[in-house]
């Protein structure tokens, strides 16, 4: 059996409905929400919100049949998102795990590719400190631009108003050298690429 791989590049689209578990992580929920490939393609982005700080979670993948296809350990991070690949996979419903210390979390969803959604995706390039950031938000609402490091701890946020254009450089120069994700993420979009600085 195939098992799943991560994606490093796609855009993604179709948020479906987000399910929470309350914890103590000042009184907010920790929410799980699914964001669909854009691109025709078997890809789906996990983004999990409100995580505990001081605790693992531990989140898995499983397939119709309850078949775990991945599972990690999320280290001390308020935020996890990540993209990954179902095309090796049978089947287009899965199911995602979150278990921590305030409880247990799961939240099923269909894949069904279309190639139909338009979307649209930012110029990316990197030099010695700098990531540089280059879009135009075409949606009829806010965007945010997210970098998390390896730990997925966020580095920068940033919001990018309907209509406006993003031109930016994101200083990494006081960090180690190695990847970095960057987010876009939207009411209706989301966007995902692992970066690797010089």
């Amino acid at each position: 059996m195939k098992t799943l791989t991560l994606a490093l590049l796609f855009a993604v689209s179709l948020f479906h409905g987000s399910n929470t578990f309350a914890n103590d992580n000042d009184g907010r929920d920790t929410e799980v929400v699914i964001a669909q490939s854009m691109s025709g393609e078997k890809k789906a982005v996990i983004r999990i919100d409100n995580l505990l700080q001081e605790h693992k979670s531990l989140l898995k993948i499983k397939d119709e049949q309850g078949r775990v296809l991945h599972s990690e350990v999320i280290h001390q991070a308020p935020t996890f998102i990540r993209p990954y690949d179902f095309s090796g996979v049978k089947g287009n419903t899965y199911t995602v795990e979150v278990v921590n210390k305030a409880g247990k979390i799961r939240k099923t969803f269909d894949i069904n590719p279309s190639t139909n959604t338009v979307y649209f995706k930012p110029v990316i390039r990197t030099e010695a400190g700098v990531i540089k950031v280059v879009f135009q938000n075409p949606l009829d609402s806010p965007v945010t631009v997210k970098l998390y490091d390896r730990y997925n701890h966020m580095i920068c946020e940033a919001k990018v108003n309907a209509q406006e254009i993003f031109a930016q450089g994101l200083d990494v120069s006081h960090l180690r050298r190695g990847k970095y994700d960057l987010s876009l993420i939207g009411t209706n979009y989301a966007y995902s690429k692992t970066i690797s600085t010089r």
